[in-house]
């Protein structure tokens, strides 16, 4: 099985906690191996826990939001969103979808 020392344990539990401001879950251990194994594989390397791939694996724990909201996006002006993709998209921007427009309830 794959072994964890006391400096990589003390540093996801640091990284959640202090520096993220996260509670401990019983989902996370599962998780950030699942992930460390993911990485291992990848990279065509030995199962061992790693810390830049627990480092990526807190990383992908949690969302995070890509943009703040636009103020056309806080209005809910759909047809103001919709106008603003449009000119992203001719742009050559991306759309995200934080930006794509919402049908009004």
């Amino acid at each position: 099985g794959l072994e964890l020392d006391d400096e990589t344990f003390q540093f996801v539990v640091e990284e959640l906690t202090v520096n993220n401001n996260y509670d401990l879950a019983c989902y996370q251990p599962r998780f950030i191996i699942d992930q460390v194994i993911s990485g291992c594989k990848f990279r065509g390397e030995g199962l061992a826990i790693k810390r830049d791939l627990v480092a990526r694996a807190l990383g992908n724990l949690f969302a995070k939001p890509s943009q703040k909201p636009t103020a056309k996006a806080k209005t809910g002006d759909a047809k103001a969103q919709q106008a603003e993709v449009t000119a992203n998209l001719k742009n050559g921007e991306a759309a995200s979808l934080d930006e794509a427009p919402v049908a009004a309830a």
